[in-house]
């Protein structure tokens, strides 16, 4: 999620075969799909290595392609004092409209300030934070949910507002096609114990 929220134009996960052994403990197969989802859902390049000569090789081989890229190019760079994390995307967007013709960047120290987990989180990341601590809720199912109630507030209102079946209001507004974001029913009654019972039920959350 903050990679996505960095601005980087371009990400590589570089994955190196390290200690196999553990990996096949761990189950390959989840391995593989992890690195298939940073692909294909992600749209991020992952470059994999058998060891770390050839990690070292690659980077070295990426180090100087970019020196040769940028070495006599003039960089466009936005001030520390203007990157914010809630707005900075939203500024790239609007520069990239002004000037088309120009790439603008961000110091290193800026880049760490956008995707430091210390960094004070916005509205959106405390409320993601707030439901994955209900049993059941992943990142995605999580994103998803705010895609649909984009504020704490929203969603209690949504469930005041709701005619039908309050239980099953989340569940039915997140209908995913990708299995890992979907909220099944028993999920969703679990949200609203959680968000809108007066009492919750032993072992519930």
């Amino acid at each position: 999620l903050r990679c996505s929220r960095s601005g980087a134009g371009q990400i590589i996960y570089l994955v190196e075969d390290y200690n196999l052994e553990e990996v096949a403990e761990f189950g390959m197969n989840a391995v593989k799909t992890a690195m298939s989802s940073i692909q294909i859902l992600n749209g991020y390049f992952l470059k994999r290595t058998a060891n770390i000569d050839q990690s070292i090789d690659y980077l070295v081989r990426m180090t100087k392609i970019l020196k040769n890229m940028y070495e006599n190019t003039r960089l466009y760079v936005i001030p520390d004092h203007a990157v914010y994390r809630n707005t900075f995307l939203e500024m790239k967007q609007n520069l990239a409209l002004i000037y088309p013709d120009r790439t603008f960047h961000v110091t290193y120290a800026s880049y760490s300030d956008l995707n430091s987990k210390s960094k004070p989180l916005t509205l959106k990341d405390t409320f993601a934070k707030m439901l994955m601590t209900t049993r059941g809720i992943s990142v995605d199912k999580a994103a998803e949910i705010i895609k649909n109630y984009s504020t704490p507030l929203k969603l209690v209102r949504e469930f005041d507002s709701c005619e039908g079946d309050k239980k099953k209001m989340i569940s039915d507004a997140c209908k995913s096609i990708i299995r890992r974001k979907k909220v099944g029913p028993a999920l969703s009654e679990r949200i609203y114990q959680v968000w809108c019972a007066d009492d919750y039920e032993h072992g519930s959350i």
